[in-house]
């Protein structure tokens, strides 16, 4: 998805967020989800920790509640499609800018809560265990 940025991520200046439909959630990942949590106040931030150990970090919210941000103009320009939505991080309300400065500091602090949540849950595991 070119539109995103540049194609191996590094982009600090991407142009679209993306949210991926599941039924009746709306899911968001990486810059989309930061961009959510700064512009909007999504707080509904999930973490599931694949077979590997490593930790999935996500946020969420209905489909009825993405529909309610659109209705009150809180997100424009919104492209639905069969997998979920895109909107352009530029053009939105005041003071929702495209600045992805903070995202990496961001980001590492939603990891290793991630990691130390993951690490605590093992430990509870292995003491129930032996």
């Amino acid at each position: 998805m070119d539109f995103m940025g540049k194609r191996d991520g590094s982009d600090d200046h991407p142009l679209y967020g993306l949210g991926f439909r599941f039924g009746t959630v709306i899911q968001f990942y990486s810059r989309s989800l930061y961009w959510l949590v700064q512009h909007i106040g999504l707080v509904n931030i999930r973490t599931e920790i694949l077979d590997d150990g490593e930790p999935v970090i996500y946020g969420e919210m209905t489909c009825d509640e993405f529909v309610n941000l659109v209705s009150e103009e809180r997100l424009r320009c919104i492209r639905w499609y069969s997998w979920g939505v895109s909107w352009p991080y530029r053009g939105q309300n005041e003071g929702a800018d495209d600045d992805f400065s903070d995202f990496a500091d961001w980001w590492e602090h939603i990891l290793a809560e991630a990691h130390q949540a993951c690490y605590c849950l093992r430990e509870s595991l292995d003491v129930l265990l032996n």
